[in-house]
This record gives structure tokens, C-alpha cells and sequence, in this order.
């Protein structure tokens, strides 16, 4: 499967953005559970009591996720993010981001893009941790309105 250099014609796509803040002091994976439907185009079912979103149409998708962090008091620690698939299976995941929230490093951004193939049926979560492992109580924060979570469907043209 390559989508290199082919154009796409009649792409669906269904996009989220979070509608509260997410806290955790964590260093061990939570879901993020709080999405608001922008955008859909019937690709996806999202439940969110478990923050699981479920594949309706089998295909190639990209999952494109661009998520914002701060912390609230001035502990530093890194981010990481993973996708599961069926809720099990870590399919992609990414360290990244350095949140201070001391001298100008208040934020950290980290970006998730994958292509996959995809039944209808199968399931994905978005979570997060914090990558320290400090015992403190300082918390990472996924910010509202700044997360943003996209299923397109790839079609060749």
C-alpha cells in the first residue's frame, strides 16, 4: 500500500477535539476519555465512558493525533502517548515533550500520525502518561480545547 504521489478522491474523515482537561499524576497509562465530535462522517462510533472510538467502515485510515500539555506546579517530566488497538495491542506510541512549567517551558505539545489498516469492529484508545517516576504529586494536564484527534479514511483515485 503506498499513497505516496496518488491524489485521494471522496475521503472521510472524523475529527475530534477534547471538551475538558485531563489530569493525571500517573506514571502508568490513562485513556483520554473527554472527545467532542467536531466533525464526522459515520468512519467512527465514539464511547465515552471508556474513551474507546470504533472502527465502522474497513480500510486504510490515517490517525493523526496532536495533543497539548502543561503541568500545574514546576516539576519537570517528559510525555508519552500511545495508540492501542482492540484495547490490548500498542500499535504506536511516541516519548516526547518536556513539560517545566518554570522559566518559559510551560507547554509541550507531542504529535502522534499513523497509517493503518483497519476491520470494521476493531477498537482504538488514545492514552497518556507521564515519563518520570517521581513520587510526587504533580500532574499533567492534557489540555481542553487543545487536543485534537483525527480518523481519514485513504482512498486511492
Amino acid at each position: 500500500m503506498s499513497y505516496i504521489g496518488e491524489t485521494t478522491t471522496n475521503s472521510k474523515v472524523a475529527s475530534f477535539t477534547t471538551d475538558a482537561d485531563v489530569f493525571t499524576t500517573a506514571t502508568t497509562f490513562i485513556t483520554i476519555n473527554n472527545w467532542n465530535e467536531d466533525f464526522s462522517s459515520s468512519l467512527c462510533t465514539y464511547t465515552s465512558s471508556s474513551g474507546i472510538f470504533t472502527i465502522n467502515e474497513k480500510g486504510d485510515y490515517k490517525i493523526d493525533s496532536l495533543l497539548s500539555f502543561n503541568a500545574t506546579s514546576g516539576f519537570r517530566f517528559g510525555v508519552e502517548v500511545e495508540y492501542t488497538k482492540n484495547t490490548s495491542i500498542t500499535e504506536w506510541a511516541i516519548k516526547g515533550g518536556y513539560v517545566r512549567n518554570n522559566s518559559g517551558a510551560q507547554e509541550t505539545q507531542a504529535r502522534l500520525s499513523r497509517i493503518s489498516s483497519l476491520e470494521e469492529g476493531d477498537t482504538i484508545q488514545l492514552r497518556v502518561k507521564r515519563t518520570t517516576s517521581a513520587t510526587d504529586s504533580n500532574t499533567l494536564k492534557a489540555i481542553s480545547g487543545q487536543c485534537n484527534l483525527a480518523f481519514i479514511k485513504l482512498e486511492a483515485g
